[in-house]
């Protein structure tokens, strides 16, 4: 979410090098998957810039920071990385490290993979439609503002659940649908879900058995 990327991370390296040494772990969003993927879900204004493991790396050695580990975390969907801002530059790679030609071709396999997810989704909420389908979706954060705002579609949805307390009755920016809670899901009796985040899956599988919700679900 910050824009000088270089500064803020000289401002973490002087704060951890002023009295003793102090290590220093960054967690971001891992932009490999997103290539992989086509997650273009995971794409959001708010964030100025992306790392996959090889910049992530090649960025924090080129300020001068010694990386003692880069891991995935959150069922490999964010960054991690240990590092000590006073150790000289390490030439240490990791196995998680991608070269500056994969990271390329990444970027043309995310192009073109984009259209083909696109179109599968335009057209999945098309036949929804037609079919008079019942379509809600299981979370309201950035992933489904980004999602929907991507296909521009917001009329074939019937609900959009969330269990945070603080969003119900609140609308999503850009899809004029009130945030619901997962309870209302009984009424509407939905014939498909799409879940946001695939990591919350069991879970919420397990609170649709609890409300005798047969639906179909899918996940991004």
């Amino acid at each position: 979410h910050i824009q000088p990327v270089r500064e803020f991370m000289m401002l973490i390296k002087k704060a951890a090098t002023t009295d003793n040494d102090k290590p220093v772990v960054i967690e971001i969003p891992d932009m490999r998957r997103v290539l992989q993927t086509a997650a273009f879900e995971d794409i959001y204004y708010e964030h100025c810039s992306y790392f996959t493991p090889g910049t992530f790396a090649r960025f924090l050695r080129h300020i001068g920071f010694g990386i003692s580990d880069i891991n995935l975390v959150y069922q490999d969907q964010y960054l991690i990385a240990e590092s000590n801002p006073n150790v000289s530059k390490t030439s240490k790679l990791f196995s998680i490290e991608e070269s500056l030609d994969e990271t390329r071709q990444l970027i043309d396999q995310f192009q073109r993979e984009l259209v083909k997810k696109l179109k599968f989704w335009t057209q999945f909420f098309k036949s929804a439609n037609e079919n008079n389908e019942k379509i809600a979706i299981w979370g309201s954060g950035s992933k489904c503002v980004s999602f929907f705002s991507a296909i521009g579609i917001t009329k074939e949805i019937s609900m959009v659940v969330d269990i945070n307390p603080n969003r119900r009755g609140k609308y999503i920016p850009g899809i004029a649908i009130k945030i619901a809670s997962p309870q209302e899901l009984i009424d509407l009796n939905p014939d498909k879900i799409i879940i946001m985040n695939k990591i919350y899956e069991t879970e919420i599988r397990q609170q649709l058995i609890e409300f005798k919700i047969t639906a179909d679900i899918m996940t991004l």
